[in-house]
């Protein structure tokens, strides 16, 4: 796991400090603070924060130690340097100890910050799975359960009726498995992640058009890509969920007969993936709330899961996804990948 952003709030001549912080992370960012709001500044949104105060008074130990993100998790990990004690933070005397055992608290605070967030986020994911997955599910379930019906009265009546009802019910069989099959796999991938691997996503997009072949026909879809695609580290299977919900969003969304279109693109970052259609853009202030987090799912009811699941699989894989108005008539929803060294398929 990367090294994090390190924030000493308090005297910059701590030599003992800042060695201890820069033996136990090496590779992360050491900046200093002169109090808590300027380190909230200094850190920005650094994915791993650690806050070292040195000699704080009470209210700069509350106001670290009751910080939240923007999904209200605890901020940081946070470590007292001083000789004061504390309900709500850890505390070490510099006089008691050396740069390497100092090292060591801080990276057991950090360990034990990095759990406890990840334990919120699987609470707020078993949380989804208990209230959405039910509703999600109870409409096809519902839509069967009806459709029977009507097939019992249809039956000796109008062959042609049933078949169309048979129809109905095959789809509603499709979508409950595949929304049980996905969001299986979305936990066992938070519980246990797969080692990333180098993958073609020539081969990850010709396989989805392909899973999709009838619902483009039956849409009057026409999907434009390039022919050549680079490689990238992540997860096939994920990926292929991802483009699966990103291109039938485009389809649900576009205007009639128009063209939907596929694309990457390098960037600083990586690798930029995308899916733009034509018609009506979304709503300015629903903007920010395109990409719904998984574990917050549960308290958004008219959220679908589809872009919940994109946004996490795609941060499962180290990247990142939003999306681009593109003028009043068009949308693009995208995605980010680390790069493999410009190899392309």
């Amino acid at each position: 796991m990367n090294d994090p952003m390190v924030v000493i709030v308090g005297s910059a001549q701590d030599t003992l400090t800042q060695q201890a912080a820069r033996q136990a992370f090496p590779g992360g960012r050491i900046a200093t603070a002169r109090n808590v709001r300027e380190a909230a500044q200094k850190a920005g949104a650094a994915a791993r924060q650690l806050l070292i105060l040195i000699n704080p008074d009470e209210a700069e130990i509350a106001l670290a130690a009751q910080a939240t993100d923007e999904h209200s998790r605890p901020r940081w990990a946070a470590v007292v340097v001083g000789k004061q004690s504390s309900e709500l933070l850890d505390c070490i005397s510099p006089e008691e100890t050396s740069a390497g055992l100092l090292g060591r608290v801080f990276r057991a605070a950090l360990q034990q910050h990095d759990l406890l967030r990840e334990n919120l986020q699987l609470r707020g994911d078993l949380k989804t799975v208990a209230r959405r997955i039910r509703h999600d599910l109870f409409n096809p379930l519902n839509c069967i359960s009806i459709t029977c019906e009507l097939m019992k009265e249809l039956l000796a009546e109008n062959a042609a009726s049933v078949q169309a009802q048979l129809g109905v019910i095959d789809h509603s069989l499709a979508e409950i498995s595949r929304t049980i099959e996905r969001v299986s796999d979305l936990l066992s991938a938070s519980m246990e992640p797969p080692n990333l691997a180098d993958v073609s996503m020539k081969e990850v997009v010709e396989s989805v058009l392909g899973q999709l072949e009838m619902e483009l026909q039956q849409n009057g879809a026409m999907v434009e890509h390039p022919a050549t695609w680079p490689w990238v580290e992540g997860v096939a299977p994920w990926l292929e969920v991802i483009w699966w919900n990103l291109i039938m969003n485009a389809v649900k969304h576009s205007a009639a007969a128009a063209p939907i279109s596929l694309g990457w693109k390098e960037k600083d970052d990586g690798v930029r993936f995308w899916v733009a259609n034509r018609g009506e853009a979304v709503p300015a202030e629903l903007e920010e709330r395109l990409f719904p987090r998984f574990d917050q799912l549960h308290a958004q009811p008219s959220s679908r899961l589809g872009l919940s699941l994109v946004h996490r699989l795609v941060s499962l894989q180290g990247g990142h996804c939003g999306y681009e108005r593109m003028g009043n008539d068009s949308s693009l929803f995208y995605f980010t990948l680390p790069a493999l060294a410009s190899n392309s398929g």
